[in-house]
């Protein structure tokens, strides 16, 4: 199916393209940017889901970036990188609705000191990083 065949999404609805060396430098894995897409952004499952689902005062969505983040921070790792993420490379390729729902579980994660985002001026990259709220949180077994 053709994406403008799709009436819910339009090509306005997109982020932008990227240029072949972007994605070259690309990071994110293709099954990790489906498994987001299957598990985080359904509306009607995690509507399903309720509060039942709530582990250790997470939501479902929360606890699924959550789960994403942390293996994006172990890519870079393994890569010997600097554990930092750019916002831009999370949300490359998603919808206005899924980039919004994501953002605000990030928002989520940061104000419980989980982790830190940064954008040092307007209109520059937004970066994320692990604070040291992450070790106990992945070790609560919430993920």
């Amino acid at each position: 199916m053709e994406l403008s065949e799709c009436p819910e999404i339009t090509n306005s609805d997109k982020m932008g393209p990227m240029s072949s060396l972007e994605a070259a430098g690309k990071e994110i894995s293709l099954s990790e940017n489906q498994e987001l897409d299957l598990n985080l952004m359904n509306e009607e499952i995690i509507l399903a889901e309720g509060d039942s689902q709530e582990l250790h005062g997470w939501s479902v969505r929360t606890r699924k970036v959550a789960r994403y983040l942390r293996g994006s921070f172990l890519n870079r790792k393994k890569q010997r990188k600097e554990e930092v993420l750019n916002l831009l490379q999370v949300l490359e390729g998603r919808t206005r609705k899924e980039s919004a729902r994501l953002f605000y579980e990030i928002l989520v994660l940061k104000s419980n000191g989980i982790v830190d985002v940064k954008q040092d001026t307007a209109y520059e990259d937004v970066l994320m990083q692990k604070l040291p709220g992450w070790e106990q949180f992945c070790e609560v077994g919430s993920l």
